[in-house]
């Protein structure tokens, strides 16, 4: 294959935290010269952070750029919008973080590549490794749990059915758990491009081999019997009420994944969104819904 499938692959197996366009569109500024007299913006000084190339040289980056959300406006409710899409956290402790995490001394440049629900960076370091950066904004799940699920999922994806997943490098799902100050995924830059780039492309039997890989790949997913209807934990990560007993059927009590991983409440954003959030409702782990639907969602 010419191109890398870990893209689309992760992308379909972690669909319910996804990077995805807001449901109103951005509305970008027009770059027409206004009529009338022109005033002169208030200039402010930005707040910035020094990233080092080496020990002498060091590149400032805009702080807004990293926090808030740049990629355009709304007609209705702008500030809303963007509020509910800026994440702030400390950068310098992330950067040690991830820095230890991949081996390196320092991170040189933190590029931003996608922005909506999540806050995705391109990390590079000192050793010319580079890494992918995800940070949760208040619209990509509940807490904790929307990006517990999703690390425990990557695991799982790639312990039990050997997909070609990223390896998820060093995470944190409690934000006040760390100096970061906010829930974050570190994990391998995936190799590759992506396929929408390429698609038309390609031979057409490549299409067909990719189609029939992917297939396959969602047929091991479906060959997959859990017992209740949730979201896929480390136990360490639910407390215990809300831990299913049992994880996949006819799957030994004394098996390895038994021990380190559990269905537990539903992490899709649309069970949390809005006034969701503040409601008394059962999310689950839930068996009877498995009559219904004989799934289990991610």
């Amino acid at each position: 294959m010419s191109v890398s499938q870990t893209h689309l692959l992760y992308a379909v197996l972690t669909s319910h935290n996804d990077i995805v366009l807001s449901r109103l569109a951005p509305f970008r500024d027009s770059s027409k010269p206004q009529k009338g007299p022109q005033i002169p913006a208030r200039r402010e000084e930005k707040a910035t952070y020094d990233f080092p190339l080496t020990d002498s040289l060091r590149i400032p980056i805009d702080l807004e750029s990293i926090y808030q959300y740049t990629s355009g406006f709304w007609l209705c409710n702008d500030r809303e919008h963007h509020n509910a899409r800026s994440v702030t956290f400390n950068i310098a402790a992330f950067c040690r973080l991830a820095a230890e995490a991949a081996g390196a001394k320092a991170v040189t440049d933190m590029v931003k590549i996608n922005e909506s629900l999540n806050r995705v960076f391109l990390v590079r370091f000192d050793t010319g490794y580079e890494a992918i950066a995800k940070f949760p904004t208040s619209l990509a799940g509940p807490p904790h749990f929307a990006t517990a699920s999703e690390v425990a999922t990557i695991d799982f994806l790639r312990r039990q059915l050997a997909f070609p997943i990223p390896r998820v490098l060093t995470w944190s799902s409690r934000a006040e758990s760390t100096d970061v100050g906010a829930e974050f995924i570190l994990m391998e830059k995936a190799p590759g491009c992506l396929l929408s780039d390429i698609w038309e492309d390609i031979p057409r039997y490549e299409q067909g081999i990719f189609a029939k890989t992917l297939g396959e790949c969602e047929r091991k997913l479906l060959d997959l019997s859990f017992t209740h209807y949730g979201s896929l934990y480390y136990k360490n990560d639910v407390p215990v009420p809300l831990r299913a007993p049992t994880l996949l059927e006819g799957l030994s009590p004394d098996d390895e994944l038994n021990s380190k991983f559990c269905i537990g409440p539903i992490a899709r954003r649309d069970f949390w969104e809005a006034e969701r959030e503040h409601m008394d409702i059962n999310r689950g782990p839930c068996k009877f819904l498995l009559k219904i639907f004989p799934f289990v969602y991610f």
